[in-house]
């Protein structure tokens, strides 16, 4: 097989680093959450590990300018919160 040469971008690199972080962040928060905030699915109690794939699926399908404005709104509010 011939060699495979893929390029990213610096700023692609860093939306696929802040991606990585984001999900690891919003699984962590899931399951120290999860006696609280329950989730259902047709009427069934997802698991820990069921809910942290669906928020991992769902940040992995936005597109760029959707994703760019969550950080946006959770940078806002971190700001707002902390200073």
């Amino acid at each position: 097989m011939g060699e495979m040469n893929i390029t990213y971008t610096y700023e692609e690199l860093n939306r696929e680093k802040s991606l990585l972080l984001l999900t690891n962040f919003v699984r962590e928060m899931v399951l120290q959450k999860a006696n609280k905030d329950k989730i259902y699915e047709d009427g069934e109690c997802l698991s820990v590990s069921e809910v942290q794939e669906l928020y991992e699926d769902k940040l992995a399908s936005m597109d760029a300018e959707s994703y760019d404005k969550l950080i946006a709104t959770i940078m806002d509010n971190i700001r707002d919160k902390i200073l």
